[in-house]
């Protein structure tokens, strides 16, 4: 079953009439900067500002100065920063070039990171002296031409690799003749090590996902949007977007703080912000504060949430939240405003996307019964055109002309979906999405470990946290430093296991296989180690074989 197209929503500013062709990032700041000239675009709480006017500027000295360099349009350009503003000044360079930007995790380590640039072919990278560290037991790739760093004027040779002073930014050229198909970034998300697939979004994706989220939050030219979201993420990128194509304001911060986040946005004047993760159920877990209320903000875009955590969120904070489904391959797909009648409610499908919900067959089910999502799109490039050098997974992914999220769910009644089961088991702690298999691929690097596995468990603030449960090989007795020392250089910060324990063995399903669900259950014991105390086990947990 595939529901009734629903009626389009109100245009974000009056750039949802723009004709297809110039649905691109050139031509939408050409636009903008034109009519908003010095207004703020983007500011951070470090106090940096970047208007309208200064990115389109920016935007044509990068592609100056990456073409100055040998770079050309469908290269791609790979960046780890954490800064907001060189981030948004690069892709934007990259998009007027109509080179790919791909922006990598800050924690990205190991076998991650030479992933990521072995399959992008990246044939630049900009780094930040802070995470040249990244670069450890990451041979350079064939491909990799320069290494430019963000924050040093001299030369500098790191792990084999010689890095250079960013190029001097002192010409501008023309936009290129980028089109709303061509690939505008390939975002490499969710675990900092491992291969990821890259997915490779269009120009018109990032535009239709940026309408998207404009109207679910209502943005106008008058509101100032505040995230603490990475930008290295699709979906920091794709509230960029949004803000632009409202000619609003947004705001960044370097980083979530739950204790100070209401303050935050009282100082910066926000009137709408985007949480992500356990974000919401992390706010509402810290004590309440007279700053709780004394701020702008009127509406936050969020995961999918219950009932319960949306009239909690209005009750303590005065604010809405709004969420609905989407995933990087898609950008926004369906809807939900105010709190909705059932917990895992994704809302309705926007009308520019065909959704139904099908068997393992592709055949579609009617209400109530479940199946999975998949999503055609309506207008033209508005979804991934595929993993970049993977041709099996993206022709896996869009089969029978319809995109298989790998996401369950059941239609209702009134054409709205609820979930039944995410399409993988991120771990999602308040700084980004953990991939679980990728913190137990590196536990198994190490020699003396023989099982590992890793998941999530809540923690006070009502957030996850990453938790490794590991069988030693017989006769060995490695102990939880050991363990971390070894992962540290290979995992991000947010992918190291803040709880680690040593068992004999390990709970199964029937299948034989590990039983996660049955660990998580289990959670923190009194046999846990701690990494934050530092607290050794002082004995080893008698968890037992059930297969």
């Amino acid at each position: 079953m595939s529901i009734p197209t629903p009626a389009k929503s109100e245009p974000a500013g009056l750039l949802r009439a723009l004709p297809p062709g110039e649905r691109t990032l050139a031509a939408v700041l050409e636009h903008q900067a034109a009519a908003l000239e010095r207004k703020p675009l983007l500011r951070t709480t470090a106090g940096e500002t970047l208007s309208y006017r200064e990115l389109r500027e920016a935007a044509a000295s990068w592609a100056a100065a990456l073409q100055d360099a040998g770079i050309r349009a469908g290269d791609r350009v790979a960046a780890v920063a954490g800064s907001p503003r060189q981030v948004v000044e690069l892709v934007a360079g990259c998009a007027w070039l109509g080179a790919v930007a791909v922006p990598l995790d800050t924690a990205i380590r190991g076998a991650g990171l030479a992933h990521a640039l072995r399959n992008s072919g990246a044939r630049a990278l900009l780094i930040e002296t802070e995470h040249l560290d990244a670069l450890a037991r990451v041979p350079p790739p064939t491909s990799l031409e320069h290494v430019w760093l963000l924050d040093r004027a001299r030369a500098h040779r790191a792990h084999g690799y010689r890095c250079e002073p960013l190029p001097a930014l002192e010409k501008a050229i023309a936009a290129g003749a980028s089109r709303p198909g061509d690939a505008f970034a390939i975002f490499y998300e969710g675990p900092a090590t491992g291969a990821a697939k890259g997915v490779c979004c269009p120009h018109a994706q990032l535009y239709w996902w940026g309408i998207h989220d404009a109207e679910l939050l209502e943005i106008g030219p008058s509101d100032v949007c505040l995230t603490a979201l990475p930008m290295f993420r699709a979906e920091t990128i794709a509230s960029l977007w949004s803000v632009l194509l409202s000619g609003a304001t947004l705001v960044c911060a370097g980083r979530f703080s739950a204790a100070r986040y209401w303050r935050l946005a009282a100082e910066h004047g926000a009137t709408r912000t985007y949480l992500a993760g356990a974000m919401a159920s992390t706010l509402l877990a810290q004590p309440r504060s007279r700053d709780d209320r004394r701020h702008s903000v009127r509406a936050a875009l969020s995961a999918s949430v219950a009932p319960e955590l949306f009239a909690a969120f209005r009750t303590h904070f005065d604010v809405e939240l709004r969420s609905g489904y989407r995933s990087t391959e898609l950008g926004r797909v369906t809807a939900r405003k105010g709190a909705p009648a059932r917990p895992d409610s994704l809302g309705l499908p926007l009308a520019e996307f065909e959704v139904a919900v099908v068997d393992a067959d592709d055949a579609a089910q009617p209400a109530g019964v479940p199946g999975e999502i998949v999503v055609r799109p309506r207008e033209p490039f508005s979804v991934t055109s595929g993993y970049f050098e993977l041709p099996a997974a993206t022709a896996a992914a869009l089969r029978n002309l319809w995109f298989h999220t790998g996401a369950r769910a059941v239609w209702q009644a009134d054409g709205s979906l609820t979930l039944q089961e995410a399409a993988s088991g991120l771990i999602e702690t308040p700084a980004a999405s953990i991939d679980g298999e990728d913190v137990e691929r590196v536990l198994h690097e190490h020699p003396d470990v023989a099982v590992a596995a890793a998941f999530g468990v809540a923690v006070e603030g009502g957030h996850d946290e990453v938790m490794a449960v590991v069988v030693l090989e017989a006769g060995r007795d490695v102990d939880e430093t050991e363990l971390l020392l070894f992962c540290r250089p290979r995992l991000g910060p947010p992918a190291l296991p803040r709880f680690v324990e040593l068992v004999d063995s390990m709970p199964r399903t029937a299948k034989g296989e590990i039983d996660r669900d049955a660990l998580r259950r289990r959670g923190v014991t009194a046999a846990t180690w701690e990494r934050e105390l530092r607290i050794r086990v002082p004995h080893r947990s008698a968890v037992r074989d059930d297969g």
